[in-house]
């Protein structure tokens, strides 16, 4: 029974690895090239999510430097990703369901503050699909 165990285990761990592998493998290939003249923050997200998820990521922007947020999916999942990014306070600076669903946005943050990216799947199949969605945030200095 342990030996079962064992194996029923390790064909997990082989299979996370090989579907994150897959994602980071999405993340580098296909969308932090479309940070393009941005500057790479020097960290990125990619996830395995389903129909219905959400996740939510905290950032911390700086006085005087112009992001670039790319949000794509793995073509395997049939909706859109919608994100939405809020102040500390809750309040929406961006939401790309008012704009089309456009998976990139550039905004020029004027003061230090921390935000609130939201990134969620909509739900519309009675058997959800997964797949690989990637968050790359992309930077430069501004001449004040």
């Amino acid at each position: 029974m342990k030996h079962k165990i064992l194996i029923i285990i390790t064909i997990l761990v082989v299979i996370t690895s090989y579907i994150w592998g897959q994602c980071r493998q999405f993340t580098e290939k296909e969308v932090i090239p479309k940070i393009g003249d941005y500057l790479l923050t020097g960290r990125y997200h990619s996830f395995v999510m389903s129909e219905g998820d959400q996740i939510l990521i905290f950032k911390t922007l700086s006085r005087n430097i112009k992001y670039k947020f790319i949000v794509e999916k793995e073509p395997s999942l049939p909706v859109n990703v919608h994100f939405v990014v809020k102040d500390w306070q809750g309040h929406v600076i961006y939401d790309n369901g008012k704009n089309n669903f456009s998976d990139s946005w550039e905004y020029l943050s004027k003061k230090p503050q921390r935000i609130k990216i939201y990134i969620s799947i909509p739900k519309v199949n009675t058997d959800p699909t997964n797949g690989c969605v990637s968050l790359v945030i992309g930077m430069k200095k501004v001449s004040s």
